[in-house]
């Protein structure tokens, strides 16, 4: 009970520390400490993940393969790449068999909470990463292989392989640009080849011609004579057009190309005017104004002129 019965036999009032209020005020000011000591000794929050490099070595394969592949300079070179990913090929269809055989570890498992997050189910093994690193080689290789082949059966690689002079049908794909030299003027530019010899061709060359290429606009339909020369490998261009080549315009810029030239055309029209209305402003200012060495200065009201400048300071007639 807790009460206490007196002498009448009724019942004492509670001591003080019986009184509910007590507790319950006791209970808000602990709640109040623990959540200030909370923030006080606030744990650290949760490490950051661990950098994934697991597929580090697929895209360095990948970039290995095609750039051992654009280096080939035979005339097969698609058969070395074509080669080399059949064996990347075999290598995979070996390493698949124990890739099929593993079983990670179900004992390491722990479905507790704060044990660690990692799923032991998706543990790799060595097999698996030479597997990845095979079938990325495999696909990097074929692909290779399909451009060279494509690109060493176009009329334009065929042409420059024979070393016999060729007429080409193109279009100015680069704003040509001077290359002066001591010795000579070398203009460089680019041609998208459409035909050789009446043949599609789907490559480009570099020109490197004389100044009859330099008032080309960008879009320039073009028919070239010349015997084209090889480019190095891993180049975008597939020949190369030396100097001296007969050159015949067949059309203005059109299409996409001749709407780029006609816009800047008329930005360089509009500067154009600019610069000449300033450069007329510039003179006219400059024949109102005195030579600086002549002007006054600040306390003097007065300045005779120099002999030296006495052609500067002359009124204009």
């Amino acid at each position: 009970m807790n009460g206490e019965h007196d002498g009448s036999g009724g019942i004492s009032p509670r001591a003080p520390w019986d009184d509910p209020a007590l507790h319950e005020r006791r209970r808000q000011e602990q709640g109040r400490n623990r959540h200030r000591d909370g923030h006080r000794h606030a744990t650290s929050s949760k490490a950051p993940e661990a950098l994934d490099l697991r597929l580090l070595a697929p895209a360095l394969t990948c970039w290995v393969g095609a750039w051992w592949a654009v280096g080939l300079e035979a005339a097969d070179a698609w058969r070395h790449a074509l080669l080399l990913a059949s064996g990347c090929t075999v290598l995979a269809a070996v390493l698949v068999v124990p890739v099929l055989r593993f079983r990670p570890p179900r004992h390491r498992a722990d479905p507790r909470p704060g044990a660690p997050e990692h799923d032991p189910r998706a543990m790799g093994t060595l097999s698996a990463s030479l597997l990845v690193c095979a079938l990325c080689a495999a696909t990097v290789l074929t692909i290779s292989a399909a451009h060279l082949w494509a690109r060493q059966r176009d009329p334009l690689s065929v042409a420059v392989a024979s070393g016999q002079p060729v007429t080409l049908i193109g279009t100015v794909s680069q704003e040509p640009r001077v290359a002066a030299t001591s010795r000579s003027t070398l203009v460089i530019t680019a041609l998208d080849v459409e035909q050789v010899d009446a043949r599609d061709s789907t490559l480009s060359a570099t020109v490197l011609g004389d100044t009859q290429w330099l008032g080309l606009p960008l879009g320039t339909r073009v028919q070239v004579r010349t015997r084209l020369r090889p480019t190095g490998p891993g180049r975008t261009e597939a020949a190369i057009v030396p100097k001296r080549a007969g050159l015949t315009v067949l059309g203005p810029p059109s299409g996409v190309l001749g709407a780029v030239t006609s816009i800047r055309a008329g930005l360089a029209q509009a500067v154009g005017a600019q610069g000449a209305e300033g450069a007329e402003e510039g003179q006219a200012y400059g024949r109102r104004e005195p030579a600086p060495s002549c002007r006054a200065s600040p306390w003097e009201t007065t300045t005779p002129c120099r002999p030296r400048c006495a052609r500067t300071c002359a009124p204009s007639p």
